[in-house]
């Protein structure tokens, strides 16, 4: 059974065309470089996302490894070892 992906934090700024998000991390100390975010939105996964070492508390910022995410929504950890894409 697969474990519940726990919120840590929410997306503030996208920039589509350099692939990366700007995410106000609510609980920056379960981040660490490569994790693998993913976005939720209605039940869908809308996006998946990867950290990066770059860091300005309270933010943290992540790639755009697909899909579309926007300012506004959640961002949820998920297991650093399996990023899997989003659905189509």
């Amino acid at each position: 059974m697969a474990s519940p992906l726990v919120e840590v934090g929410t997306i503030r700024l996208v920039n589509a065309i350099e692939g990366f998000v700007l995410i106000d991390a609510t609980r920056r100390s379960m981040l660490s470089p490569r994790s693998g975010l993913v976005v939720i939105e209605g039940g869908e996964r809308v996006a998946v996302l990867k950290m990066t070492d770059l860091q300005a508390p309270p933010f943290v910022i992540a790639d755009i490894v697909n899909g579309s995410p926007l300012a506004g929504q959640r961002v949820r950890l998920l297991d650093p070892v399996h990023v899997p894409p989003p659905k189509p």
